[in-house]
């Protein structure tokens, strides 16, 4: 997702953090900080209980944002993932 924005604008954002607090309720993870920037997110998490449980809230977290990203482009697929180009019919 190099050079590609994730967020661009403040509803972008505004979903993110709903999704995330959302997430943490459902999962059980303690949600320390968050900065949401352009084409990344970092965060400082605490899972409650097991460890695995964050790469389960990861992946929740993440799947939400994309089918989100995706249903506002009007595509598919994994966000970041180049979009083919092809050739015109000759």
């Amino acid at each position: 997702m190099i050079g590609r924005r994730f967020f661009g604008e403040a509803a972008d954002y505004r979903f993110y953090i709903d999704n995330l607090r959302e997430c943490r309720a459902l999962l059980g993870i303690k949600v320390y900080a968050y900065c949401p920037m352009t084409n990344h997110v970092r965060l400082l998490l605490q899972p409650e209980e097991a460890v695995a449980e964050l790469g389960r809230f990861m992946k929740h977290v993440a799947g939400r944002m994309t089918r989100y990203r995706n249903s506002l482009e009007g595509r598919g697929g994994a966000v970041g993932e180049p979009v083919p180009v092809h050739p015109r019919a000759e």
